[in-house]
């Protein structure tokens, strides 16, 4: 199973200093977007524990959408725009939204998120897992 990762669990075990724990559940098994790179970098100086992401040995190169072609971009964009408010910076969820995208694209993968669990479930369903989520806990116990 790959594991598609959003932003916010890798800022949230960056600041506790536990990315090593991340690591072991997801060393070869994981997938990430440019778009939560380019998130992560940005807040370096908001965060600097988030300077150690790029440090891990068990995150691939992140993956770039237009390398798949410009219908992950515009389906990415869809969604970001469903998601954003007209106050939000201009990139605000482009991360969420690339890393749906290439969630849906990689046969047999799932999300691992804890941002807007509740608004993607529906279209996500058991595919969709949140950190902070009972769902995430019982993927855990099967070894996930």
């Amino acid at each position: 199973m790959i594991i598609v990762t959003d932003t916010g669990p890798l800022w949230s075990f960056a600041v506790v200093g536990r990315l090593d724990l991340l690591g072991r559940r997801l060393k070869g098994r994981v997938e990430w977007c440019s778009a939560v790179a380019d998130e992560v970098r940005r807040n370096i100086g908001v965060e600097p524990a988030l300077a150690e992401v790029f440090t891990q040995d068990w995150l691939p190169v992140p993956i770039d959408l237009f390398d798949l072609g410009s219908s992950y971009v515009a389906e990415a964009f869809r969604i970001r725009h469903s998601m954003a408010g007209p106050e939000d910076h201009p990139k605000a969820h482009l991360g969420e939204a690339e890393s749906i995208v290439l969630a849906r694209s990689l046969k047999g993968s799932v999300l691992l998120t804890e941002d807007l669990a509740l608004i993607h479930r529906k279209t996500f369903g058991d595919r969709l897992w949140g950190t902070e989520s009972a769902q995430m806990n019982r993927s855990y116990r099967r070894g996930v």
